[in-house]
């Protein structure tokens, strides 16, 4: 946690990702223009992400992590299940809580949702290799990168994770 924060001394600073993309896009000492950031981690939700003000959109190495039955036709009842979660989250709770937690979920859907639909358009032109977890990391990078017009994105931030490091295993 704290190589992924770069704050040793506290084991709950927001990661050097999240605090790289607040920064870039809040209010400039210089009074320039703030820029258009987005986060992205291929590695699932890690510290490094966390704790800004920007949201970190997940993917895994076959793309955006997206709530599979939500863009289903019907949940088996006839009613999509996207109107049937708009539903649910769309009425006024009794606790703010709930109102907070309603409005991350319906939004979170939405926005994987119009993300898996924009990359679907991306066409890489290098070819990864199918067997390398990088590589396909990289492939899911490569396709953001290519659409990164439409997201009108200035700086981006990926996150992506290779392991096999430890050399200790086996002595």
């Amino acid at each position: 946690n704290a190589a992924q924060s770069l704050l040793a001394q506290s084991a709950s600073g927001s990661g050097i990702l999240a605090r790289l993309g607040a920064a870039l896009s809040g209010p400039q000492p210089s009074g320039a223009t703030p820029f258009n950031s987005m986060i992205y981690s291929i590695s699932g939700n890690t510290r490094a992400v966390s704790g800004g003000k920007l949201q970190p959109k997940m993917l895994s190495t076959s793309g955006p992590v997206r709530f599979s039955r939500y863009s289903l036709a019907s949940n088996g009842l006839g009613e999509p299940l996207a109107d049937a979660v708009s539903s649910l989250a769309g009425g006024e709770a009794a606790s703010i809580f709930a109102e907070t937690a309603a409005a991350s979920i319906q939004g979170s859907n939405v926005d994987m949702e119009a993300l898996y639909a924009q990359l679907q358009n991306a066409t890489v032109p290098t070819a990864f290799d199918e067997d390398s977890k990088l590589a396909k990391q990289l492939l899911q990078v490569a396709r953001l990168i290519e659409q990164r017009e439409p997201f009108r994105a200035e700086r981006d931030f990926f996150y992506m994770r290779l392991g096999g490091w430890d050399t200790h295993t086996n002595q």
